[in-house]
């Protein structure tokens, strides 16, 4: 319980200071955010996949093979943003 509160309030005061440090500047912070999230998303989809694996072996395998697809398009995606953000077409 005591952890789940010290995160919860890092994770606040984070937002707090993001939000203060965008201030009047909406369109950047919205890019920041858009950046943010379609690069960190298939990471945190990789760790739910290798945690629901680990803790449940039973799972049939065209669930599997779903979730493996679902992280190869996303996985790809966040390539793709990345080769766009290097082009300048995205954002």
């Amino acid at each position: 319980r005591k952890s789940l509160n010290i995160w919860m309030t890092i994770t606040a005061i984070i937002g707090i200071v993001i939000i203060k440090f965008f201030a009047g500047q909406v369109s950047t912070m919205l890019r920041f955010a858009m950046i943010g999230s379609f690069l960190t998303t298939p990471f945190f989809a990789l760790l739910n996949y290798v945690l629901v694996t680990r803790e449940n072996k039973n799972l049939p395998s065209w669930l599997k093979l779903l979730a493996i697809a679902g992280l190869i398009f996303l996985f790809g995606f966040a390539i793709f943003f990345i080769y766009a953000l290097a082009i300048g077409k995205a954002g």
